[in-house]
């Protein structure tokens, strides 16, 4: 949505009340909606339902807004310019300390893992059959970087963690490497 098309900050706390700790929002009383509006929603959570993307949206004046990015402009008073990030990779944890301002490219490198075809268990490592090893790879700033081919995934793993740091800083999301898994492939 453009700047434009968006309500103001100040109209969302007009309808809305904010728990920052919890990142939950609520409906408040309003005398500009009928009664039975109030009766079934006001003092209600706000934003219960969740898209497929695993956002969760809240309907104000018949448009869905992201629930993130309305507490952010509850907090700071303006609608973000740029991506939001959940530090903790959870989309549906919207407590204000969870959120943070990102380009585009910076939140991308702080995405889990969310491929249920990933059989290595780690992000950017996958198997290689015709060379039957573990290859790593990145990709930052649209640009795919093969990072080597591995004789276990754990090597691959730290090969892709070591890119992630260098490419997206304190945005990496990096693999948590458990050595004590002997398996292999």
């Amino acid at each position: 949505m453009h700047a434009k098309d968006l309500v103001t900050p100040g109209y969302l706390h007009e309808r809305l009340s904010l728990d920052k700790d919890s990142g939950l929002i609520f409906w408040k009383h309003s005398n500009s909606v009928p009664t039975n509006w109030n009766t079934k929603y006001a003092g209600k959570e706000a934003g219960l339902k969740t898209l497929v993307d695993g956002y969760r949206v809240v309907n104000i004046l018949n448009k869905p807004y992201k629930v993130h990015r309305v507490i952010w402009a509850m907090v700071h008073g303006e609608w973000p310019a740029i991506d939001i990030d959940h530090i903790d990779g959870c989309k549906k944890n919207n407590a204000i300390s969870n959120l943070r301002l990102a380009s585009s490219v910076m939140n991308h490198g702080n995405m889990i893992i969310n491929r249920s075809n990933n059989t290595s268990g780690y992000k950017g490592v996958s198997w290689d059959k015709r060379q039957k090893k573990w290859r790593a790879s990145i990709k930052v700033h649209k640009q795919a970087k093969k990072l080597g081919a591995f004789s276990n995934k754990h090597d691959a793993a730290e090969a892709y963690n070591r890119a992630a740091v260098a490419g997206f800083g304190v945005f990496a999301k990096i693999n948590m490497i458990n050595r004590s898994i002997t398996n292999d492939q």
